[in-house]
């Protein structure tokens, strides 16, 4: 029979039978050490990029969501004063999206925006999360709070594209979908429908299409 010679630097060949192979030696890493390890290949791998933000590699959802926003809030989105969009009913998609602003105090869409990302717990510890991520939220953190309170299951949008439309007037919408109403909170469109056709390019800028 033969056996297989080992050789490597600075050691002298050494003859391993078959079926006898050598055992490697596992040295052992404390614990710590491997968390800090498990750190710096995520540093490695994008030094910026949080949690959150990976979201934004996923392919858009197929579903659109149209929701109303009133001014003034709806202008600070606009003016990109505020990324982060609270709603004591967020919409049940998963992230990333795209929505359709309509506002009414306008009776417009006047908006389509990419939410990369849906946050969801406890006011208190959705506001916290929010915090962490350095968006403009218009809001002070005690107005957040007191729109949010009892909401059993509130949100957080966060915005990471928009692009102005229109606006498109509500009569003109009722002209090309009689009998349309606006959703007191939100309503889901898939992306033939007549209201998308509407803003189609704007759709296509943020990765609908």
């Amino acid at each position: 029979m033969y056996g297989i010679w080992l050789l490597e630097k600075d050691e002298e060949p050494r003859r391993v039978e078959p079926g006898q192979g050598e055992r490697p030696t596992i040295a052992s890493t404390p614990v710590g050490e491997r968390r800090k390890n498990l750190k710096a290949i995520a540093r490695r791998r994008n030094p910026k990029q949080s949690a959150v933000e990976r979201v934004e590699r996923a392919t858009l959802n197929e579903r659109i969501c149209f929701f109303p926003i009133w001014s003034p809030t709806a202008n600070l989105i606009l003016e990109g004063k505020k990324r982060v969009e609270f709603r004591r009913v967020p919409p049940a998609l998963a992230a990333p999206f795209a929505a359709i602003l309509y506002d009414p105090a306008e009776q417009a869409m006047r908006a389509v925006l990419r939410i990369r990302a849906v946050l969801r717990g406890v006011p208190t510890v959705l506001v916290e999360e929010v915090e962490t991520l350095d968006e403009p939220r218009g809001q002070s953190r005690d107005q957040i709070l007191a729109y949010l309170q009892s909401a059993p299951n509130p949100g957080a949008l966060v915005i990471d594209k928009v692009i102005r439309v229109g606006p498109f007037r509500l009569d003109e919408i009722r002209r090309l979908v009689p009998g349309f109403k606006v959703p007191q909170k939100f309503t889901y469109l898939s992306s033939q429908s007549t209201l998308c056709t509407m803003v189609q390019d704007a759709l296509e800028e943020v990765g609908q299409g």
